[in-house]
């Protein structure tokens, strides 16, 4: 898959106000990676999974913009009987059947059988255009807390000019602000 921080290189660059090289754009690419536990640059994915007995499977790579084939227990499926739940996962379609000579109900087609093995092709991912700029904010935050540049500031939290004192942010502290912002995008 690509480094979309590459395509963004001129963006990061803006917003951190000086040049971040490709080195430390793929440093930090592989940082993005590792936090939400996937590669989110568009491409098709493949999910292999044991079924839950719900009518939904979540799916490792977001967001999902298509379900391209679904095998169950080594069956092709339909892709007609099933559509993108949330941006996060796969659910068989709901429909209005009608029941009787007056009344409609809403049903599902089916739920994923708890022994079901389910294999899951689908399209996922964001493209240079599409990708959020809260997570692009944090890329910059990434690599000015990792000491990515040369300044040494990166992770200067305060400083005192009267008996010069200085204090650094530590991992803990920016680790819990990047996940308020990861956790929107990380798989369950």
């Amino acid at each position: 898959m690509s480094n979309l921080l590459t395509d963004l290189s001129t963006d990061i660059n803006e917003i951190l106000g000086e040049t971040v090289s490709d080195l430390w754009l793929e440093i930090a690419w592989d940082m993005l990676i590792s936090e939400l536990g996937y590669d989110p640059s568009y491409g098709e994915e493949t999910d292999e999974t044991v079924g839950t007995g719900d009518k939904i499977v979540y799916l490792q790579k977001r967001p999902v913009k298509e379900i391209t084939s679904v095998y169950i227990n080594g069956v092709l499926k339909d892709t007609d009987e099933f559509s993108v739940y949330k941006e996060r996962a796969c659910k068989y379609k709901e429909g209005i059947f009608q029941q009787g000579r007056i009344k409609n109900y809403k049903r599902t087609l089916s739920n994923f059988k708890n022994d079901d093995e389910i294999e899951i092709t689908y399209n996922a991912g964001y493209t240079s255009d599409e990708f959020p700029k809260d997570l692009l904010f944090l890329v910059c935050d990434m690599i000015k807390t990792s000491g990515m540049i040369a300044d040494g500031s990166a992770n200067l939290k305060s400083y005192s000019i009267s008996d010069i004192s200085y204090s650094f942010r530590d991992y803990t502290e920016t680790n819990s602000r990047w996940n308020n912002t990861l956790d929107k995008y990380r798989s369950p």
